[in-house]
């Protein structure tokens, strides 16, 4: 029962329903927009990325011969701005492209927007589970450092303390490790809850995977080692003849066999075959992480919905 649920959830989102191309519209709209905003502050900042990736090279060059990088140039700071701002833009288009996704997926609502994407109720309501997800994460790290450093202060009282301390600082990474996976999977579907009761309900998602965490998590470890060894196979087929292209100046950066290193990589990557090559990576890499997003969203979509099956009397 556990593995029909399981995989179940896993392609839920690709299941046939009554209206067609809900989803791919709605990846379109991400995908155009998410072009526009790269593409304004490539525009923006143009002046820069050619400064940074020269100092890059030179950088990395000098690195590997054990010698002292230059400091970055004053280029590098003045993209600060447009990449925090281009940053947030982008995060709320992503916001919009999951609430989309979701509506459809557990409210069966689609249209309007661009394609879709609209910057309605739902958005931003996805759009505050970003920040509760980053206020969480910001408290699971105090919350290491706190332990590490009382860890310190019991290893510097020496004797059977030191040797408590070294046990608990090697075995504490695991610890932390399953209880990272345990809260990302119990509050997975906040966004999908919070799309389902129209209100910002973060904190009502573990009611959701209340004895479905392993289904759950079943259904992400396929989705996402599916996709890497998908985009490591292909990915990296695509991109040979882009490292054919590189690989002598990455030789000689390497053997400090030549002082021109920015120049020179400058120049290869804009060669006709390096372009071509990352641009299908690219494009290839956005398709990929879309089908993925689109994927995970139907997964707590279905926990939703499962929720909702076996307890009637939730709340919407």
């Amino acid at each position: 029962m556990a593995e029909q649920e399981k995989l179940d959830a896993t392609f839920f989102a690709f299941k046939k329903r009554d209206r067609r191309f809900v989803l791919v519209r709605a990846a379109i709209g991400y995908f155009i927009l998410y072009i526009a905003i790269s593409a304004a502050f490539i525009a923006l900042a143009w002046g820069s990325i050619g400064p940074l990736i020269g100092w890059y090279a030179e950088a990395m060059q000098e690195a590997m011969q054990g010698g002292e990088p230059a400091p970055p140039p004053a280029e590098v700071f003045a993209l600060l701005p447009y990449a925090v701002l281009a940053g947030l833009a982008s995060l709320i288009v992503f916001a919009a492209f999951e609430a989309a996704c979701l509506r459809w997926l557990v409210r069966g609502e689609s249209g309007g927007g661009v394609l879709g994407l609209t910057p309605g109720a739902d958005t931003w309501r996805v759009f505050a589970v970003y920040f509760a997800w980053l206020g969480l994460f910001i408290a699971f790290s105090i919350l290491i450092v706190l332990f590490y450093t009382l860890t310190t202060a019991i290893a510097n009282i020496g004797g059977a303390a030191r040797i408590i301390a070294m046990l608990l600082g090697a075995l504490a990474p695991l610890g932390f490790l399953a209880l990272l996976i345990w809260g990302a999977v119990r509050l997975a579907p906040a966004a999908a809850t919070s799309i389902a009761r129209r209100r910002f309900a973060f904190f009502a998602a573990p009611r959701v995977t209340r004895g479905r965490f392993w289904p759950l998590l079943g259904s992400f470890v396929i989705l996402w080692v599916g996709c890497f060894v998908i985009v490591l196979i292909v990915g990296s087929i695509i991109q040979m003849p882009a490292q054919s292209v590189m690989a002598p100046v990455v030789a000689d950066m390497m053997t400090g066999a030549s002082s021109e290193i920015g120049p020179r990589m400058l120049e290869a990557m804009n060669s006709p075959v390096y372009l071509a090559s990352m641009g299908a990576y690219t494009v290839f890499s956005a398709i990929a992480s879309i089908v993925l997003y689109i994927a995970m969203f139907g997964v707590n979509a279905r926990a939703v919905l499962a929720a909702d099956e076996t307890q009637p009397g939730a709340p919407t």
